[in-house]
């Protein structure tokens, strides 16, 4: 779990509605996906279905800007996604369903006995 300062439950609310980016280029064959998150601003953006790593990566930051990092990458068949609580730590996870993605990152998040928002996750081609 990661700490951004000064994140109040107020903020991170409306951005995990708010702030999801779902970039696909739509191209045949495997999928890549990334998140990008800014501890700073608590901005975040996921790209799913990109051709390469890089390019999901690329994706990722540019949607978010130059405060984001890039906190998870998933590969082809899989899903990715991430989890605020009301103090601005953050969780992510990979799993080969949305369900799991999302319950694996919730469960994470939750370990500080925090209630956490799940952004929906957003799930690769298979290989």
């Amino acid at each position: 779990m990661r700490r951004v300062p000064g994140l109040a439950l107020a903020l991170a609310a409306p951005l995990l509605t708010a702030c999801a980016s779902l970039v696909s280029d739509g191209g045949s064959g495997p999928g890549y996906g990334a998140v990008a998150y800014s501890f700073g601003t608590g901005d975040w953006r996921i790209v799913n279905n990109a051709r390469t790593a890089a390019t999901a990566a690329r994706g990722a930051q540019d949607a978010c800007g130059p405060t984001c990092a890039i906190i998870l990458q998933f590969g082809p068949g899989q899903c990715g996604t991430l989890a605020l609580n009301a103090a601005g730590e953050h969780a992510y996870a990979t799993g080969s369903t949305v369900e799991s993605a999302e319950n694996t990152a919730r469960s994470r998040c939750q370990s500080t006995g925090e209630t956490c928002r799940v952004a929906p996750a957003q799930c690769n081609r298979g290989a």
